[in-house]
């Protein structure tokens, strides 16, 4: 027999008493404390990633969270420029994100992830909220697909009988049937475009959902970079409200149960700065015509070659 036990056995095999105790715990927790959305990292639960007071517009660091699951967004570009010659009064900005999803513990993950993104007008004029024309991913993806296969059984039962002399005699018939299925799975990105916070304007959200393979427990992707591309109709400045909820495995949400964490500032927006052109080189005169899908990815948990080394003893 092999001395190697698989840590994913070792981790969920928890008494049914105690699961149900934490259960209970857990919806206790939530009754008396307002947790809000967040499933926090359980280290730095009690802060909340701040604008610099010196320097407080375009951080580049838009929320970090650390744990038994670190999560962490960062700004890798802003453009601000114009929309293009189809629309010479136009202007426009390009964000680029990337999204960092990384478990610390072994048999942790993140099984879903909402990450929500609102443009807002600084001075709260919503018919001048920044438009979202486009984002990466707007449409629903199906990554590394899965194939099981599951046994269903199915079955009834039946009577037999006759009549005699006004009776009936009968026997029970049973039957059952077991069907082989193949079943699909895949972790799930879908992304969005819609009008959020604002009665009245034009869409002013990007939003995207990431979901694990429900077949193979293995948590969402380790980083997603997405670009979004705003239409303006001002060059005043203008904030971005951030929202990004997890769902997590049983045994890191009861370690974050009393973790407590303010909303993030919102990101400020200065359009007279100049590009960063980290990523790529844009141009910032023709942002209409940039296509996102050139700065999205995916990226799932990488496997480094050439890790395990011989010593010089061995074969």
């Amino acid at each position: 027999m092999s001395d190697y036990e698989d840590p994913s056995e070792f981790e969920d095999s928890e008494d049914e008493q105690q699961i149900q105790a934490l259960e209970a715990l857990e919806k206790s927790a939530e009754a008396s404390f307002d947790l809000g959305l967040f499933n926090d990292g359980d280290l730095d639960s009690g802060f909340h990633t701040k604008n610099d007071s010196e320097d407080p517009f375009q951080r580049s660091n838009v929320t970090q969270r650390k744990g038994a699951v670190d999560v962490k967004c960062s700004v890798i570009d802003i453009i601000h420029g114009r929309w293009g010659t189809d629309e010479p009064n136009a202007r426009a900005t390009l964000v680029v994100l990337l999204f960092r999803f990384d478990p610390r513990r072994r048999s942790r993950r993140i099984a879903s992830a909402q990450l929500q993104f609102s443009f807002f007008d600084s001075k709260k004029r919503s018919r001048l909220n920044p438009e979202v024309v486009d984002i990466s991913f707007n449409e629903s993806l199906s990554l590394v697909p899965t194939k099981r296969t599951e046994s269903v059984k199915t079955g009834g039962e039946g009577s037999a009988g006759a009549g005699v002399l006004g009776a009936e005699l009968s026997a029970k018939i049973s039957w059952e049937k077991t069907v082989e299925q193949e079943l699909t799975d895949a972790t799930h990105v879908v992304g969005s475009i819609d009008r959020l916070g604002a009665s009245v304007g034009s869409d002013n959200s990007a939003s995207w959902t990431l979901t694990e393979n429900e077949a193979q427990k293995s948590g969402i992707p380790a980083a997603m970079r997405v670009g979004i591309l705003l239409k303006r109709q001002t060059d005043d400045d203008f904030e971005c409200g951030v929202k990004i909820e997890t769902e997590v495995d049983f045994k890191t949400r009861i370690e974050q149960l009393f973790g407590r964490r303010e909303a993030d500032d919102p990101i400020l927006f200065r359009t007279d700065l100049k590009p960063t052109n980290k990523l790529q080189v844009y141009d910032a005169e023709n942002l209409g015509g940039f296509d996102v899908a050139t700065v999205e990815d995916v990226v799932f948990t990488k496997i480094r070659g050439g890790a395990i080394k011989k010593s010089h003893g061995d074969d």
